[in-house]
Protein backbone atom coordinates (compact mmCIF):
# COMPACT_ATOMS: atom_id res chain seq x y z
CA UNK A 1 0.00 0.00 0.00
CA UNK A 2 1.29 3.59 -0.25
CA UNK A 3 1.16 3.80 3.62
CA UNK A 4 3.83 1.06 3.61
CA UNK A 5 6.27 2.19 1.11
CA UNK A 6 6.24 5.34 3.01
CA UNK A 7 6.75 3.92 6.18
CA UNK A 8 9.27 1.13 5.11
CA UNK A 9 12.50 3.62 5.60
CA UNK A 10 10.74 5.18 8.31
CA UNK A 11 13.57 5.36 11.51
CA UNK A 12 10.46 5.65 14.17
CA UNK A 13 6.96 6.79 14.28
CA UNK A 14 5.49 9.33 17.23
CA UNK A 15 2.26 9.21 18.67
CA UNK A 16 2.33 11.42 21.56
CA UNK A 17 -1.50 11.46 22.36
CA UNK A 18 -3.12 12.92 25.32
CA UNK A 19 -6.07 10.78 24.73
CA UNK A 20 -6.65 8.50 21.61
CA UNK A 21 -8.76 5.10 22.52
CA UNK A 22 -7.27 3.29 19.56
CA UNK A 23 -4.57 4.45 17.49
CA UNK A 24 -4.91 3.15 14.15
CA UNK A 25 -1.67 5.09 12.73
CA UNK A 26 0.45 3.93 15.27
CA UNK A 27 -1.07 -0.18 15.31
CA UNK A 28 0.00 0.32 11.26
CA UNK A 29 3.58 1.63 12.06
CA UNK A 30 3.85 -1.10 15.07
CA UNK A 31 2.72 -3.57 12.04
CA UNK A 32 5.12 -2.56 9.92
CA UNK A 33 8.08 -3.04 12.22
CA UNK A 34 8.86 0.76 12.81
CA UNK A 35 10.00 1.81 15.90
CA UNK A 36 6.99 3.59 17.56
CA UNK A 37 6.67 5.93 20.24
CA UNK A 38 3.56 6.65 21.99
CA UNK A 39 2.17 7.85 25.37
CA UNK A 40 1.01 6.21 28.15
CA UNK A 41 -2.48 7.99 27.41
CA UNK A 42 -3.21 6.06 24.70
CA UNK A 43 -5.50 2.87 25.54
CA UNK A 44 -3.16 0.90 23.61
CA UNK A 45 0.07 1.61 25.81
CA UNK A 46 -2.07 -0.49 28.51
CA UNK A 47 -2.41 -3.83 25.95
CA UNK A 48 0.08 -6.22 26.55
CA UNK A 49 0.88 -7.11 23.04
CA UNK A 50 1.22 -3.40 22.05
CA UNK A 51 3.10 -2.30 24.71
CA UNK A 52 5.80 -5.14 24.45
CA UNK A 53 6.23 -3.90 20.80
CA UNK A 54 5.77 -0.09 20.95
CA UNK A 55 8.21 2.09 23.35
CA UNK A 56 6.06 4.20 25.92
CA UNK A 57 6.36 7.56 27.35
CA UNK A 58 4.82 9.70 29.74
CA UNK A 59 3.88 13.46 28.33
CA UNK A 60 6.37 15.13 30.66
CA UNK A 61 8.49 16.93 27.77
CA UNK A 62 11.78 15.05 29.16
CA UNK A 63 10.36 11.76 28.89
CA UNK A 64 8.90 12.20 25.24
CA UNK A 65 12.43 13.92 24.39
CA UNK A 66 14.22 10.51 25.76
CA UNK A 67 11.68 8.52 23.97
CA UNK A 68 12.55 10.25 20.65
CA UNK A 69 16.30 9.82 21.52
CA UNK A 70 15.92 6.16 22.49
CA UNK A 71 14.69 5.47 18.90
CA UNK A 72 16.95 7.73 17.16
CA UNK A 73 19.79 5.88 18.30
CA UNK A 74 18.02 2.58 17.87
CA UNK A 75 20.22 -0.58 16.70
CA UNK A 76 18.45 -1.73 14.24
CA UNK A 77 19.46 -5.53 15.81
CA UNK A 78 17.70 -4.35 19.08
CA UNK A 79 14.36 -3.72 17.71
CA UNK A 80 14.30 -6.75 15.39
CA UNK A 81 14.67 -8.99 18.28
CA UNK A 82 11.93 -6.80 20.21
CA UNK A 83 10.12 -7.43 16.91
CA UNK A 84 10.82 -11.35 16.72
CA UNK A 85 9.79 -12.22 20.00
CA UNK A 86 6.76 -10.27 20.29
CA UNK A 87 4.94 -9.97 17.11
CA UNK A 88 3.17 -13.35 17.07
CA UNK A 89 1.71 -12.23 20.15
CA UNK A 90 0.32 -9.05 18.75
CA UNK A 91 -1.17 -11.13 15.19
CA UNK A 92 -2.77 -12.52 17.52
CA UNK A 93 -4.13 -9.87 19.43
CA UNK A 94 -5.21 -8.67 16.41
CA UNK A 95 -6.75 -11.29 14.34
CA UNK A 96 -10.55 -11.10 13.36
CA UNK A 97 -11.25 -14.52 15.23
CA UNK A 98 -10.27 -13.19 18.78
CA UNK A 99 -11.91 -9.71 18.17
CA UNK A 100 -15.38 -11.56 16.99
CA UNK A 101 -14.59 -14.22 20.14
CA UNK A 102 -14.32 -10.95 21.85
CA UNK A 103 -17.26 -8.92 20.61
CA UNK A 104 -19.78 -12.07 21.37
CA UNK A 105 -18.82 -12.60 25.16
CA UNK A 106 -19.73 -9.12 25.61
CA UNK A 107 -23.27 -9.81 24.07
Amino acid sequence: SQLDSHMKHARGFFHISRWESYGRSAIDSIRMGVPTLISDRMQISHVKPISNLAYITTLNTKDIVDGINLIGNLHVEDHKRRIDTNFDEFLEFLSWKRVMKSLVNQV
